[in-house]
């Protein structure tokens, strides 16, 4: 759950005057996994499908999988959720096909792979 952020604040134009940032977590006690979805009857990245992420204090984090800003980008395959100290109680997937998948429990993980139910096998994805 240690996440260092890289962030390209240039580059419009070659000369411009904005370096990079590296952001370096110091570390504690917070954590944090990656969510990867893996569409079978809806696309294969699951754009469009919504995440849901309930905790033990009954709060809730959504994502939307695929919403990005007029500038920049959200990564595609992975959605980084940060809980803190935090115990997950589960993690809701509502799919844009409509299928629903749900995972209970808190997570040990650090990246977690959730597949869509019903439809054709996807092949696996590259992981680095």
């Amino acid at each position: 759950g240690d996440l260092d952020l890289f962030h390209q604040l240039g580059g419009f134009y070659p000369s411009d005057r904005f370096g990079n940032a590296l952001f370096v977590h110091p570390g504690g006690k917070n954590r944090g996994f990656a969510v990867e979805l893996i569409g079978t009857r809806s696309n294969r990245f699951g754009l469009g499908a919504k995440l849901t992420v309930s905790l033990e204090s009954g709060r809730q984090l959504h994502r939307w999988v695929g919403s990005v800003s007029s500038f920049g980008g959200s990564p595609l395959q992975r959605q980084w959720i940060g809980v803190g100290e935090e115990t997950v109680r589960s993690i809701v997937v509502e799919w844009p096909s409509g299928q629903r998948s749900e995972r209970k429990g808190d997570v040990s993980e650090k990246l977690i792979r959730i597949r869509e139910k019903g439809g054709a096998e996807a092949p696996p994805l590259k992981t680095d």
